[in-house]
């Protein structure tokens, strides 16, 4: 069960002596055991002083939000904190303290310093580990009024934690995405994502094993100068790695979301692969170490549907069976089933409308 132990104090200016100076912060510890694994954080939050910080934007007239050290700031609504009252000095998250089967896990302050006025109440904040007990969600709101702002975490055990500022700014009724600003149109309108943080064949899961526990797919983040993930499958009776998929020459981007999944008889596998805006969807046929992409013929007309204006692309649905598999397009709201002809290539022969956006 998750204890979550928040030990909240009214934030006031430090209160000068002649010998020192007196904080009061506002601090929430968490633990929880997760398959195996022993999760501890502890979250500081109180005055800080900013002054020594590269603080930019935000001022009339300026292209772009608030930045601190080239990261956005939340809390301002975009507007410079130089404006806020008892600047340089403001409440903010100033450290978070993380332990992971007993080791201490580094969490830079880049990833939270930028949170200007998190509420760190109870029904303000939520932990929500993934089921490998290697991952840890931490959904928070802060700010007021037009600087309301929800903030997403996420804590790994290999360090490689994340930063998400949320579409909304109230906490979702239940954690199933994770939403993810990626930039601005030709219009200006804001371009998000969105990745599920607990359903399963999520880019968070990281581990797709086939059925028959032979055949393991799982993305290797990138490290040094490294620019892409890289999506590999690993034959697990060999102990060998016999293909692989990155996405350097597309955009040098982190794989934003991966789903896919086995075919009932381990023989198929099915992957949509998302970076950023690009999606492709791919079937492999896996037959002992040697791995082929299966042909995806052209839907047929008779079953076709005009696509629509919002962008979108094919992203893998379910196994039917061992020779069929269900694919949706939204971008001609249609699903489409998808049958292994005697070729060994994929034919549609059958659809279904989703509802309309």
């Amino acid at each position: 069960m998750t204890k979550l132990l928040p030990l909240l104090f009214l934030l006031s200016p430090p209160i000068a002596f002649a010998e020192g100076t007196v904080r009061f912060e506002q601090i929430v510890h968490y633990s929880e055991g997760v398959a195996g694994h022993s999760i501890k954080v502890v979250m500081h939050q109180r005055l800080y002083d900013f002054s020594k910080h590269d603080v930019k934007g935000g001022d009339a007239g300026a292209r772009g939000p608030a930045t601190i050290d080239g990261t956005t700031i939340l809390g301002t609504d975009g507007s410079s904190p130089k404006m806020l009252d008892g600047w340089p000095m403001l409440k903010t998250l100033v450290s978070i303290e993380l332990e992971w089967d007993g080791q201490r896990i580094p969490v830079p302050k880049e990833l939270h310093l930028n949170l200007l006025s998190l509420t760190l109440r109870e029904d303000s904040i939520q932990f929500i580990p993934r089921p490998s007990g290697e991952e840890l969600l931490i959904q928070a709101t802060g700010g007021d009024g037009g600087g309301s702002y929800l903030v997403q975490l996420v804590l790994r055990k290999d360090g490689n934690h994340q930063q998400f500022e949320g579409c909304e700014e109230v906490l979702p009724p239940y954690p199933h995405e994770i939403c993810e600003q990626i930039g601005t149109d030709e219009e200006g309108r804001v371009i998000v994502r969105y990745f599920n943080w607990l359903g399963p064949g999520s880019a968070a899961d990281a581990v797709l094993r086939s059925p028959d526990a032979r055949y393991e797919v799982t993305l290797v983040q990138p490290t040094g100068d490294e620019k892409s993930t890289l999506i590999v499958l690993r034959d697990l009776k060999t102990n060998q790695q016999i293909w692989d998929f990155d996405y350097d020459s597309v955009a040098e981007r982190h794989v934003s979301d991966l789903r896919g999944g086995w075919s009932p008889d381990s023989r198929h596998l099915a992957l949509t692969i998302q970076v950023a805006r690009v999606v492709e969807t791919m079937v492999l046929r896996v037959e002992e170490e040697k791995v082929e992409e299966v042909e995806m013929l052209p839907i047929p007309e008779k079953l076709d549907n005009p696509s629509y204006t919002h962008r979108g692309g094919e992203f893998f649905s379910h196994w039917e069976s061992n020779e069929a598999l269900w694919i949706n397009n939204n971008t001609k709201n249609r699903s489409f089933r998808f049958f292994m002809t005697q070729d060994g290539k994929m034919l549609a022969d059958a659809f279904e409308d989703d509802p309309a956006p």
